[in-house]
């Protein structure tokens, strides 16, 4: 069964701007502004000037920073900042933990105190009348705030993401509460709202924690957001109104307006599973009931009329609603994503039906329609998956403006046209065609129905929405009727009939590539296939993009285009040398040092595990450039690069359910971090969170085949993730070793089985000569006044079936022969095993499966005294407790280069 998008659908939806799932309408919900900053450079830290500890912050305002505490001093203003990091503290902000505002200060400026994730007290004073725009986003260990009598004015966004922040009494001089103030304030518990007169419901979208709020007497107008009155408010059970109000009422814990006609809000934390609306109530007001996740039963009374947008939208567990006589109006996205609605009938005094009234309610099945409808229908049904058949059964008489039925599928006659708008989604019959006299096929009309495999239209078709045919996932083959004049088809791609537009590629269309006709410009529908891999496009094409490709790895076309180039399977632009777009089935992606500009969605996809800027590379990565519909990757910056991220420029996200958690695995210079709030992830509630961020030393990344790390002492340690770098390179790359050079010419390399059998930890290669009174007795006995080494790596002692293969100093005594030459397991002071070696330029290099005491030499394995130390033997003498923590190397020796701090 194809599957619905519904809230937050992923990367398709994003890519097709829809307001509901799209990750810019999401950040732009946040209103947040893009930042860049330079994360490295090529020299040192320890070079870098300190940043600034006190400076101008306004015309008569300045700021001063010590041990912890960031103080505003002066008179008046404060600057707004232009960009989000711009605040001349901020290079500060780890550090600043208290905010003292002095008295004088009248403003605080827009992104004033932007992201200062360990800020635990603010003190401001009396005389502040305004709060800018984002002026405490982030600061996430706030936990407390006073707000002064004198406050009159609180900005969009002011304390967004505060997510510490558990209580707020906002001063009685405050009239406005303004989209966004307190948005993504998980902890917050209770809100005083003072005196406001005008409530916007985003402004405590996100607050989870919140279970009650009280509307005060002064309240006049509230806007209720898409998702619920208040916006998302998952644990909010009960809503009060002053005695006073003459504009709303409570009753029993839900808002209404002071008539009690019309319904405003139905807490979504309430555990009820049924609801009857009282009698007298006539509108059920705009996303009344939206998001109530445990409501399975609504009982309406006779005096309703109307159900407004988004009045029931996601509600997941509602399975039954009774429509009463005498309703008439059902708007847009009523009962949207309701995924366990069964059935609906529409009494005859219904005459409206909105669009996506019933978008994604993929358990509805019976659907029965007894009034006159004249809705335009968009998307109505779209996404119903179970529903097989639609019934209309009113005589329209002599309107000319109306609904109805022919074998189960869903009409509209309008003046003389008619539009399909609905082929029901659960209809098992593998072929369709579309009636003669049909000359319009709506948004979802042929949608998410997984048993189509072909469909016929006829002459009559003239238009046919963008959507249509959005998740038929079984669709092979369209055919158009030679006579129609407006659309045609070729090897069942749809077509306009001039062929300039591709109006459906078949998602199920088998072929793995594909080559765009010449003339053809655009994509005015969908072009969709998990089975293409390859697309050709001819010079007319405008947009060689193909964000519904999912395995697609190559778009090619000819060096005649006047715009774009092509490389590597990725599409360029030709007058500036950027990434214009990269096939979402790419896997590893090397940015070539030419690109300068990354755009919102460069790099996009599920598949993409590993992105790497080379050296000489210099851009700015912005919001969203990189937007990940997975949980994990693997980013590669080279030395050598200069790379600037805006807030939010790696972005994680699910198509499926909400993550649970990020993680990028940050390959790059010693040093190197990234700043706050530049990696993250979008959880339940569409919240955003930071993405774990694991740094390994870029001098790990197998490039080229070889790395070379030469240590200038006897020690090398790789951490956990380090670690986890290398195993990972080396399941990508069967061909993998890893060398390891330390002082005194020892060398340790590693096959790709070797390094595959790493255990997990961190672990230090050391080599540390021992003394003779520190070995056991029968170790000395054997080994005479020859030196012994000790080797550690830790914990990893047997490699399993790989090997291990080390190079030690030795020199050959006189008039011994290298042939000769032997590696010896020493085990309780005896010979436990014979290893053949090599013997070259005053080195013996040796493979062995497990480490531990070893001796290169001459050895009288016979039974003669072999420790003497004296004559021929003069053994070098390796004391292995081996454990391994080192590198990795692609395809060949792998050599460690680590710039030395």
């Amino acid at each position: 069964m194809s599957k619905c998008p519904v809230e937050g659908g992923g990367l398709r939806a994003s890519k097709r701007f829809s307001s509901e799932v799209c990750l810019a309408a999401a950040l732009m919900v946040m209103v947040l502004v893009v930042s860049c900053f330079v994360l490295f450079s090529d020299s040192d830290d320890s070079s870098a000037d300190p940043p600034a500890t006190s400076g101008s912050c306004g015309t008569s305002a300045t700021w001063s920073y010590a041990d912890g505490t960031l103080t505003i001093s002066g008179t008046g203003t404060m600057s707004d900042y232009e960009n989000a990091r711009d605040a001349p503290w901020y290079p500060l902000n780890k550090d600043i933990t208290t905010i003292v505002i002095q008295s004088g200060i009248t403003s605080i400026g827009k992104f004033a105190f932007f992201d200062l994730p360990n800020l635990t007290s603010v003190t401001i004073p009396e005389g502040v009348t305004l709060i800018g725009y984002e002026s405490f986003y982030g600061c996430r260990s706030l936990s407390a705030l006073t707000l002064p009598d004198s406050l009159e004015t609180i900005k969009n966004y002011a304390f967004q993401n505060c997510t510490s922040l558990t209580g707020i009494s906002i001063p009685d001089g405050v009239t406005t509460l303004e989209s966004g103030v307190f948005t993504g304030c998980s902890s917050l518990q209770s809100i005083d709202l003072g005196s406001i007169e005008d409530l916007n419901g985003n402004a405590l979208d996100g607050c989870n924690s919140l279970t009650s709020i009280t509307i005060p007497a002064t309240v006049t107008n509230i806007y209720s957001a898409d998702y619920g009155c208040f916006g998302r408010t998952p644990s909010l059970t009960s809503i009060t109104v002053e005695a006073g109000s003459t504009k709303f009422k409570d009753v029993d814990g839900v808002l209404y307006d002071n008539t009690e006609k019309y319904l405003r809000c139905y807490p979504a934390g309430r555990t009820a599973t049924t609801y009857s609306v009282p009698a007298g109530t006539v509108d059920i007001r705009h996303a009344a009931f939206s998001n109530c996740p445990s409501l399975q039963t609504v009982t309406f009374p006779d005096t309703l009329k109307v159900i407004y947008n988004n009045a029931f939208r996601n509600c997941p567990s509602l399975t039954s609603v009774s429509i009463p006589a005498g309703i008439t109006t059902i708007n847009d996205n009523s009962f949207r994503e309701c995924t366990s609605l069964e059935s609906f009938s529409a009494p005859s005094s219904v005459t409206h039906i909105g669009d996506y009234a019933f978008f994604g309610c993929t358990s509805l099945a019976e659907v029965q329609i007894h009034g006159v409808i004249g809705a335009e229908g968009q998307g109505t049904f779209k996404g119903c998956t179970s529903l097989t058949s639609i019934t209309v059964d009113a005589d329209p008489g002599a309107s000319e403006n109306y609904w109805y039925t022919e074998d189960g599928a869903l009409f509209r006659y309008y003046y003389g046209e008619r539009t399909l708008i609905c082929y029901p989604a659960g209809n098992t019959a593998a072929a369709y065609s579309i009636p003669e006299g049909i000359t319009a096929v709506g948004d979802g009309a042929i949608s998410f129905n997984a048993h189509l495999r072909s469909l016929s239209i006829p002459d009559s078709v003239t238009s046919i929405n963008g959507g249509a045919f959005d998740g038929t996932d079984g669709l092979g083959s369209v055919t158009v009727s030679a006579n129609n004049g407006s659309f045609a088809s070729e090897g069942g791609v749809l077509y306009n009939k001039s062929k300039t537009q591709i109006v459906l590629y078949p998602p199920a269309r088998t072929d793995s590539s594909f080559t765009i006709p010449d003339g053809v410009a655009t994509v005015s529908g969908q072009l969709s296939s998990i089975h293409l891999t390859s697309i050709t496009v001819p010079d007319s094409f405008e947009n060689p993009s193909f964000f519904d490709c999912p395995n697609l790895v190559s778009v090619n076309g000819n060096t005649t285009n006047p715009t774009y180039s092509f490389a590597d399977g990725c599409v360029y632009l030709k007058g500036t040398g950027n990434i214009y777009h990269i096939p979402l089935g790419v896997t590893s992606y090397t940015v070539p040092s030419t690109v300068t500009e990354f755009d919102e969605g460069t790099i996009i996809g599920s598949n993409m595990s590993e992105v790497k800027f080379v050296s000489g590379t210099a851009l700015n990565v912005p919001m969203t450039g990189l937007f990940l519909t997975r949980s994990d990757l693997t980013l590669i910056i080279e030395e050598g690069a200069s790379i600037t991220f805006g807030q939010y420029a790696i972005v994680f996200e699910s198509s499926d359910s909400p993550l649970t958690g990020a993680t990028l695995t940050a390959v790059v210079p010693k040093g190197f971090t990234f700043p706050e709030d530049s990696v993250v992830y979008i959880g339940a509630g569409e919240t955003i969170a930071q993405a774990t961020i694991k740094y390994v030393d870029s001098s790990l990344d197998p490039s080229g085949g070889k790395i070379a790390v030469e240590s200038d002492t006897g020690s090398e340690e790789l951490d956990t993730d380090s670690i986890a770098f290398i195993k990972g390179q080396a399941e990508k790359n069967p061909g993998l070793v890893m060398n390891i050079s330390l002082a005194g010419g020892i060398t340790a390399s590693f096959d790709n089985k070797a390094i595959k059998s790493l255990g997990s930890s961190s672990a230090t290669l050391s080599v540390n000569k021992v003394a003779a009174e520190n070995l056991d007795q029968a170790t000395k006995d054997l080994v005479g006044d020859n030196p012994v080494f000790e080797i550690s790596f830790g914990a990893n002692t047997n490699f399993g079936e790989g090997k291990a293969t080390f190079t030690v100093p030795y020199t050959l005594p006189e008039g011994k022969s290298a042939e000769d030459l032997k590696v010896y397991y020493i085990k309780d002071g005896a010979v436990a095993e014979t290893i053949n070696c090599t013997y070259a330029d005053g080195k013996v290099t040796f493979s062995t499966g497990h480490l531990s005491t070893y001796s290169v030499g001459f050895i009288d394995t016979s039974g003669g005294d072999s420790g003497s130390g004296a004559g021929s033997e003069f053994p070098i003498w390796i004391v292995a407790v081996i454990a391994i923590a080192v590198a990795v190397a692609a395809v060949g020796t792998f050599f460690f280069l680590r710039r030395r701090v």
